[in-house]
């Protein structure tokens, strides 16, 4: 499984996703698994047992009903996988 590698201007709130990497106990999966702030910004990604699935969110300026993009994964590796594309994706849109 790849590591997630994120940029030093992205603050780190929550982690918990990171350590799941190598031990994914179904017991330890919930909404709250990882987030990342920087600027106006919020990365926000768990398991949401209503969608049976990993889902990623883009907030902007913690509009949590409008998020800019919604990305869900089923398993874990496309989860980080989601969470690399909205991080680029996020830079794009503070250019």
């Amino acid at each position: 499984m790849q590591m997630l590698d994120i940029p030093q201007d992205w603050l780190i709130l929550k982690s918990e996703l990171l350590e799941l990497e190598n031990n994914l106990d179904d017991s330890l999966l919930t909404e709250d698994l990882f987030q990342i702030k920087r600027d106006d910004f919020i990365i926000d990604s768990g398991w949401y047992q209503s969608q049976n699935a990993f889902m990623t969110y883009l907030i902007l300026q913690s509009n949590w009903e409008k998020p800019i993009v919604e990305i869900r994964s089923f398993k874990i590796d496309e989860c980080l996988n989601a969470i690399r594309l909205v991080i680029l994706y996020a830079d794009t849109l503070r250019h």
